[in-house]
């Protein structure tokens, strides 16, 4: 039951506060560097939260 309610809002909230994450580091790393930190950990965050970090 726990687990349900944990896990019924946390991806979300994990989805979003990624996206303010990328936004920030796309204002300082250029293409490249954002591209390269986007395949850090064998590309398993970028496949996890479907985005580039």
């Amino acid at each position: 039951m726990l687990h349900d309610n944990i896990n019924s809002w946390l991806p979300a909230l994990i989805k979003a506060e990624m996206a303010g994450v990328e936004s920030r580091q796309r204002a300082l790393d250029d293409p490249e560097e954002t591209e390269r930190l986007s395949s850090m950990c064998v590309g398993e965050i970028r496949r996890l939260m479907g985005g580039t970090f």
